[in-house]
């Protein structure tokens, strides 16, 4: 009976994520996707991050 319940939250957990990661993929944000503007953001944020390492001391 426990396994059952087990292999009926991981079900639960995993629809939920699909239903997640479709969410964020999917054109909610101006530039067709949550996830686009969010990887955006991190690639903008490493070149601001990599550009202050680069500068001597």
């Amino acid at each position: 009976m426990k396994q059952h319940c087990a292999a009926q939250a991981s079900t639960e957990f995993l629809v939920i994520c699909i239903v997640l990661a479709a969410t964020l993929g999917l054109g909610l944000g101006p530039h067709g996707g949550l996830l686009g503007d969010l990887l955006d953001a991190m690639r903008t944020a490493y070149a601001h991050f990599s550009f202050a390492l680069s500068i001597p001391t």
